[in-house]
Protein backbone atom coordinates (compact mmCIF):
# COMPACT_ATOMS: atom_id res chain seq x y z
CA UNK A 1 0.00 0.00 0.00
CA UNK A 2 2.87 2.30 -0.34
CA UNK A 3 4.48 4.80 2.40
CA UNK A 4 0.76 6.63 2.50
CA UNK A 5 -0.28 5.78 5.77
CA UNK A 6 -4.27 6.50 8.02
CA UNK A 7 -4.00 9.78 8.90
CA UNK A 8 -1.24 11.45 6.15
CA UNK A 9 -2.02 14.50 4.07
CA UNK A 10 -1.46 13.94 0.81
CA UNK A 11 -2.22 15.90 -2.65
CA UNK A 12 -4.84 13.85 -5.09
CA UNK A 13 -2.67 13.75 -8.09
CA UNK A 14 -5.06 12.07 -10.36
CA UNK A 15 -8.43 12.58 -10.15
CA UNK A 16 -9.32 9.77 -12.73
CA UNK A 17 -8.49 7.36 -9.92
CA UNK A 18 -11.75 9.28 -7.95
CA UNK A 19 -14.72 6.99 -6.99
CA UNK A 20 -18.77 7.69 -5.95
CA UNK A 21 -19.21 5.36 -2.95
CA UNK A 22 -18.38 1.41 -3.17
CA UNK A 23 -21.02 0.38 -0.45
CA UNK A 24 -19.23 -2.55 0.76
CA UNK A 25 -15.94 -0.50 0.84
CA UNK A 26 -17.66 2.15 2.74
CA UNK A 27 -19.44 0.32 5.38
CA UNK A 28 -16.37 -1.48 6.19
CA UNK A 29 -14.05 1.54 6.02
CA UNK A 30 -16.32 2.92 8.84
CA UNK A 31 -17.77 5.63 6.60
CA UNK A 32 -21.67 4.54 5.22
CA UNK A 33 -22.61 8.00 5.10
CA UNK A 34 -20.89 8.15 2.00
CA UNK A 35 -23.57 6.18 0.68
CA UNK A 36 -26.12 8.62 1.15
CA UNK A 37 -24.52 11.78 1.20
CA UNK A 38 -22.67 11.29 -2.31
CA UNK A 39 -20.00 13.99 -1.69
CA UNK A 40 -18.45 13.36 -4.59
CA UNK A 41 -19.99 11.89 -7.59
CA UNK A 42 -18.41 10.67 -11.44
CA UNK A 43 -19.79 14.09 -12.70
CA UNK A 44 -17.67 16.34 -10.46
CA UNK A 45 -14.79 13.74 -9.59
CA UNK A 46 -12.05 16.34 -11.93
CA UNK A 47 -13.42 19.11 -9.27
CA UNK A 48 -10.91 17.34 -6.27
CA UNK A 49 -7.89 16.96 -8.55
CA UNK A 50 -5.01 18.95 -6.51
CA UNK A 51 -7.15 19.38 -3.34
CA UNK A 52 -5.51 17.99 -0.16
CA UNK A 53 -7.02 15.67 1.56
CA UNK A 54 -6.99 13.52 5.22
CA UNK A 55 -6.47 10.01 4.63
CA UNK A 56 -9.02 8.29 6.75
CA UNK A 57 -8.94 4.41 5.76
CA UNK A 58 -6.78 2.48 3.41
CA UNK A 59 -8.20 -1.27 2.20
CA UNK A 60 -8.52 -3.17 -0.57
CA UNK A 61 -11.93 -3.93 -2.60
CA UNK A 62 -11.78 -6.97 -3.89
CA UNK A 63 -14.75 -6.96 -5.75
CA UNK A 64 -14.08 -4.33 -8.20
CA UNK A 65 -9.82 -3.79 -8.09
CA UNK A 66 -7.42 -5.53 -6.20
CA UNK A 67 -5.44 -2.05 -6.02
CA UNK A 68 -5.60 -0.15 -2.04
CA UNK A 69 -8.07 1.99 -2.15
CA UNK A 70 -8.86 4.96 0.46
CA UNK A 71 -11.13 7.05 1.85
CA UNK A 72 -10.09 10.33 1.82
CA UNK A 73 -11.87 14.03 3.24
CA UNK A 74 -10.87 17.63 1.83
CA UNK A 75 -8.92 19.36 4.34
CA UNK A 76 -9.72 22.80 3.54
CA UNK A 77 -13.84 22.39 2.92
CA UNK A 78 -16.28 22.20 5.05
CA UNK A 79 -16.01 18.78 6.89
CA UNK A 80 -17.43 15.77 5.74
CA UNK A 81 -16.55 16.20 1.59
CA UNK A 82 -15.25 12.54 1.48
CA UNK A 83 -14.80 10.53 -1.43
CA UNK A 84 -13.02 7.22 -2.80
CA UNK A 85 -9.36 7.01 -4.46
CA UNK A 86 -7.01 4.53 -5.32
CA UNK A 87 -3.67 5.04 -3.53
CA UNK A 88 -1.83 5.52 -6.65
CA UNK A 89 -3.85 9.06 -6.94
CA UNK A 90 -2.48 10.38 -3.89
CA UNK A 91 1.08 12.05 -3.48
CA UNK A 92 2.23 12.85 0.16
CA UNK A 93 3.27 16.58 0.40
CA UNK A 94 6.56 16.71 2.58
CA UNK A 95 5.79 20.40 3.32
CA UNK A 96 2.90 19.85 5.01
CA UNK A 97 3.14 15.92 6.64
CA UNK A 98 2.18 16.02 10.02
CA UNK A 99 5.19 14.27 11.46
CA UNK A 100 7.39 16.88 9.94
CA UNK A 101 5.06 19.67 11.48
CA UNK A 102 5.71 17.40 15.31
CA UNK A 103 9.00 17.35 14.48
CA UNK A 104 9.53 20.78 14.18
CA UNK A 105 7.98 21.97 17.41
CA UNK A 106 9.79 19.31 19.65
CA UNK A 107 12.55 20.61 17.89
CA UNK A 108 11.77 23.91 19.83
CA UNK A 109 10.01 26.00 16.98
CA UNK A 110 7.18 28.33 18.80
CA UNK A 111 3.84 27.67 17.38
CA UNK A 112 2.17 31.71 18.50
CA UNK A 113 -0.97 31.02 16.33
CA UNK A 114 -3.31 28.60 15.74
CA UNK A 115 -2.52 24.66 14.28
CA UNK A 116 -4.44 24.40 11.09
CA UNK A 117 -6.82 21.49 11.96
CA UNK A 118 -5.00 19.26 9.42
CA UNK A 119 -1.83 18.93 10.77
CA UNK A 120 -3.29 17.87 14.26
CA UNK A 121 -2.91 14.44 15.58
CA UNK A 122 -2.87 12.45 18.42
CA UNK A 123 0.85 12.70 18.47
CA UNK A 124 1.09 16.00 18.11
CA UNK A 125 -1.15 16.57 20.93
CA UNK A 126 0.66 14.61 23.09
CA UNK A 127 3.83 15.95 22.43
CA UNK A 128 2.27 19.31 23.43
CA UNK A 129 1.18 18.10 26.86
CA UNK A 130 4.42 16.72 27.61
CA UNK A 131 6.40 19.82 26.07
CA UNK A 132 4.19 22.77 27.07
CA UNK A 133 0.99 22.36 27.81
CA UNK A 134 0.06 25.96 27.48
CA UNK A 135 0.43 25.31 23.49
CA UNK A 136 -3.08 23.09 23.85
CA UNK A 137 -5.43 26.74 23.46
CA UNK A 138 -3.44 26.32 19.86
CA UNK A 139 -5.21 23.31 18.68
CA UNK A 140 -9.02 24.33 18.10
CA UNK A 141 -10.87 22.79 20.88
CA UNK A 142 -12.99 20.49 19.01
CA UNK A 143 -10.13 18.24 18.17
CA UNK A 144 -9.42 18.18 22.36
CA UNK A 145 -10.80 15.17 24.30
CA UNK A 146 -11.63 15.88 27.79
CA UNK A 147 -9.21 13.33 28.73
CA UNK A 148 -6.75 15.64 26.60
CA UNK A 149 -7.71 18.49 28.88
CA UNK A 150 -7.18 16.60 32.09
CA UNK A 151 -3.60 16.13 31.19
CA UNK A 152 -3.09 19.44 30.66
CA UNK A 153 -4.79 20.34 34.35
CA UNK A 154 -2.20 17.45 35.47
CA UNK A 155 1.13 19.31 34.23
CA UNK A 156 -0.59 22.41 35.59
CA UNK A 157 -3.73 23.25 36.95
CA UNK A 158 -3.83 27.11 36.36
CA UNK A 159 -4.22 26.29 32.76
CA UNK A 160 -7.95 25.24 33.68
CA UNK A 161 -8.40 29.49 32.39
CA UNK A 162 -7.04 28.42 28.78
CA UNK A 163 -9.79 25.37 28.53
CA UNK A 164 -12.91 27.18 26.70
CA UNK A 165 -15.05 27.89 29.60
CA UNK A 166 -18.18 25.53 27.89
CA UNK A 167 -15.63 22.64 27.96
CA UNK A 168 -14.82 23.27 32.05
CA UNK A 169 -16.61 20.32 33.90
CA UNK A 170 -16.80 19.75 37.38
CA UNK A 171 -14.55 17.45 37.17
CA UNK A 172 -11.83 19.24 35.22
CA UNK A 173 -12.31 21.73 37.87
CA UNK A 174 -11.89 19.57 41.09
CA UNK A 175 -8.47 18.30 39.03
CA UNK A 176 -7.75 22.03 38.47
CA UNK A 177 -7.83 23.01 42.21
CA UNK A 178 -5.79 19.90 43.53
CA UNK A 179 -3.02 21.09 41.52
CA UNK A 180 -3.15 24.29 41.87
CA UNK A 181 -5.18 26.69 44.13
CA UNK A 182 -5.04 29.77 41.56
CA UNK A 183 -7.21 27.86 39.31
CA UNK A 184 -10.20 28.76 41.71
CA UNK A 185 -10.32 32.13 39.97
CA UNK A 186 -11.09 30.12 36.66
CA UNK A 187 -14.17 28.00 38.10
CA UNK A 188 -17.24 28.95 36.23
CA UNK A 189 -20.02 30.12 38.85
CA UNK A 190 -22.08 26.99 38.18
CA UNK A 191 -19.58 24.70 39.82
CA UNK A 192 -18.12 27.60 42.90
CA UNK A 193 -20.30 25.88 45.43
CA UNK A 194 -19.86 22.19 44.20
CA UNK A 195 -16.04 21.80 44.00
CA UNK A 196 -14.03 19.65 46.69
Amino acid sequence: MGNIKVGDICHVINSGLVYPSYREFAIEAGHPDMITEEYVEYSNSKTVGGKIVKVLYIGVHCMYSNLPLAVVEIVDKPSGLKFIIEVEGLSIDMDRTIHQFVDEYLSGKPIGEKIADERVSKFLIQAIILNNPMDIQFVSEKLITDEDYARVLKKDGGLLGIIPEARRTLELCNLAIKNEEYAERFIPERFKSLVE
